[in-house]
């Protein structure tokens, strides 16, 4: 992949298309369906439940007969292929090493033990730190099975103690290193001797779903203390600030994507794994919310209101009336509603309450190509500060959807 290149492609075509993706469905009521072509919601009205969930996970297009729909999810397709890191073999663990870890967990694990084993000479770390290590199991899989010194800096000092007591509990193999537990809060800068010691010129360290703005804060202490290598995983890109934690490079600062807080919670989604049924409920709960909507500002002229907060998916398995009971109580609004009246409204609105979910099938699929964006900007940051820096696919999906990440060891023939 050139990245520079791919990043000016996807900056073009989310400008072609930022309407869609800067606004909430819901945000520009009555005027929410503007930005999209009506023919492409019209094709979508006649397909089935099964033939929308395929479209809705990226799974095939092959029933859209629109040109322009298909080229632009053609065009979405192509943009966010991202080249996957293969594994050529599971490495062998004693049946302990896992004891009460997760599936999830283990397959991370596994993958970044590949490969730090692979660049491990020509990066030249000589220990590695684990950012939100937690108890450990990273750094003491690494520590014990691999020999190579670790660091797990977390904030959660009880998780810490427990991850200590797992160290003593099963045999350790002949060549095993040492893990030193640090709590830490990596949000905030440590102080100067203590940063040396944890982030020195041989350490690398890994930033496994770093929550926001503390990738942004990974990848700095990086560039500050000129660390061996980096291997970084975003994730909560809702948690960013739209004007300070977006568009780092100077290749973003030149043609800048207006990030909103909409946009940075739709790059933090995804559904390619979620199967048929949960497609079906989550269609249930767009009806549902987008009814509420309508509820609050055309029977009862509330156009003040529009966080409504999660609700537990028992509430979803109400009927609409007794949902809307629910969360009006929850809201503390009082109104004179009767169920009747609400089930009458439900069910009058239900081709606008289609449209607006249609829509969101075709919003929801900029999601993954907001995040690449979000991606490729940090890799050219740090190219442009005179670090290599790639990114990959290192995850499968079903098992950690956000499972891009950026790795970076070695100077760049040039600094800016």
């Amino acid at each position: 992949m050139n990245e520079e290149v791919r990043f000016e492609k996807i900056t073009g075509f989310l400008t072609q298309y930022e309407n869609i993706w800067r606004y909430e469905i819901l945000e520009t009521y009555p005027n929410h369906l503007h930005p999209y072509d009506r023919e492409w919601i019209d094709e979508l009205s006649k397909m089935s439940d099964e033939q929308l969930y395929q479209i809705d996970i990226k799974g095939s297009s092959k029933d859209i007969t629109n040109t322009s729909f298909k080229d632009y999810l053609s065009t979405i397709m192509d943009l966010s292929y991202v080249e996957y890191e293969e594994i050529p073999e599971e490495i062998k663990y004693p049946s302990w090493a896992f004891h009460k870890v997760k599936q999830k967990k283990v397959h991370e694990i596994q993958v970044i033990s590949h490969l730090l084993k692979n660049i491990k000479d020509v990066s030249g770390f000589k220990k590695v730190v684990d950012i939100g290590g937690g108890v450990g199991h990273m750094s003491r899989t690494l520590a014990h099975y691999h020999g190579i010194p670790c660091i797990s800096l977390d904030i959660n000092k009880d998780f810490q103690e427990i991850g200590k007591k797992r160290l003593q509990k099963f045999p350790l193999p002949k060549d095993a290193n040492k893990v030193e537990f640090i709590t830490h809060d990596f949000s905030k800068n440590l102080n100067e001797s203590l940063t040396k010691k944890i982030f020195s010129k041989d350490s690398f360290s890994i930033g496994l779903h770093t929550c926001g703005p503390l990738a942004n804060h990974h990848l700095d202490i990086h560039l500050k203390e000129q660390t061996s290598g980096i291997l970084n995983f975003g994730c909560c890109y809702n948690r960013l600030n739209p004007s300070l934690d977006v568009n780092l490079s100077q290749k973003a600062k030149e043609k800048p994507i207006n990030f909103s807080d909409f946009s940075l919670t739709l790059s933090a989604r995804g559904h390619d794994s979620m199967d048929i049924e949960d497609f079906k409920f989550k269609k249930r709960v767009k009806y549902y919310r987008y009814g509420l909507h309508l509820v609050l500002t055309e029977l009862l002229k509330r156009n003040d209101i529009y966080a409504v907060g999660d609700s537990h998916k028992r509430y979803y398995e109400m009927s609409f009336p007794e949902f809307i009971h629910h969360k009006l109580s929850e809201l503390e609004i009082e109104h004179q509603l009767n169920k009747e009246e609400l089930q009458q409204f439900f069910n009058d609105k239900q081709v606008i309450l289609r449209d607006m979910f249609l829509a969101n099938i075709i919003r929801w699929q900029l999601g993954r190509i907001l995040e690449l964006h979000i991606l490729l900007d940090r890799v050219l940051y740090l190219r442009e500060n005179g670090v290599k820096a790639t990114i990959k696919r290192y995850f499968h999906s079903h098992l950690s959807p956000r499972n891009i990440g950026i790795l970076s060891y070695g100077r760049t023939n040039e600094s800016n």
